[in-house]
């Protein structure tokens, strides 16, 4: 499996596969069940969800973006690529898709029902990873020159802003629900924190792993971190402006690509074909982890 992402409601999971599939699952009656099986000719790198809801984009060789129609997942568009799509992300509008194709990002804007593409921003090595910020005025592009660029609009242009550097391949950047904050996670074992000031980000955190870090997610309140690694699945909280390591949970194999639900108290991991939901912490006791 290689994607897992909640619903903004968190009353359905999408995952991505190997096996050229998307598949959304339905919570009901406690259980997730599977409803809907979306085809792709070649295995499916990332699935995501619209901010809204009432949009999927699954991505391939090609990327498909689907809109709910009756209840059922209608295809809205294909985009072909010559090259395989790396990763897309909607704006928190939904207004906006950008999708990581070779080495030059694409941002497709939904204009009267049709989606068109509006800008590309050129980089001069492969881009792995993409992500907007809650606000659509920054957008992360995750690079194979072991970089993360962020990009900032400028008088309605996208300006190259700041750019983090490790000392291996990233493996993703996202930002924080409140836009304040920016994780990347790597290769070289370390993730690092970053936080807005004075328009430019600046370093808060690096944290040490073990072994590679092969995925980062903010919880909705911005509060909690969850990374994964090789076995572990590590949270961390923010408690009087400091990052603190709240809990290490142990899992089998490489984790990658947690993620939180919109309430904040579960979390998914894949590794190799299963995923794992996990609570966070109970309704009754919002302390906990």
């Amino acid at each position: 499996m290689r994607r897992i992402s909640f619903s903004p409601d968190g009353s359905h999971i999408v995952t991505a596969s190997y096996d050229n599939t998307a598949k959304i699952w339905e919570l009901e009656g406690g259980q997730w069940r599977e409803k809907t099986t979306l085809q792709h000719s070649d295995p499916v790198m990332d699935a995501c969800f619209s901010p809204d809801g009432r949009h999927l984009v699954t991505i391939s060789h090609a990327a498909k973006i689907w809109e709910l129609e009756g209840g059922q997942w209608q295809t809205k568009a294909i985009i072909q690529y010559s090259s395989p799509v790396a990763s897309a992300c909607f704006s928190f509008d939904g207004n906006y898709l950008v999708i990581a194709v070779a080495n030059t990002p694409r941002i497709w804007e939904l204009v009267d029902g049709e989606w068109k593409q509006s800008v590309a921003l050129k980089h001069s090595s492969l881009v792995n990873n993409v992500s907007f910020s809650p606000d659509g005025n920054h957008l992360v592009t995750v690079t194979a020159d072991w970089t993360a660029k962020i990009w900032g609009v400028v008088d309605d242009r996208w300006l190259e802003k700041d750019t983090i550097r490790h000392y291996d391949p990233l493996i993703i950047a996202s930002f924080s629900p409140d836009g304040s904050h920016l994780v990347t996670a790597s290769n070289d074992r370390l993730a690092k924190i970053l936080g807005l000031e004075g328009g430019h980000w600046q370093e808060k955190k690096i944290i040490q792993h073990s072994t590679l870090v092969n995925g980062a997610s903010f919880s909705p309140d911005g509060k909690h971190l969850v990374l994964s690694s090789f076995d572990t699945d590590k949270i961390w909280g923010l408690t009087g402006g400091q990052w603190q390591l709240k809990a290490t949970i142990e899992t089998s194999g490489l984790g990658r690509n947690p993620s939180f639900s919109p309430d904040g108290y579960h979390f998914v991991t894949t590794s190799g074909y299963i995923a794992k939901i996990w609570v966070l912490k109970s309704k009754e006791n919002d302390d906990s982890c």
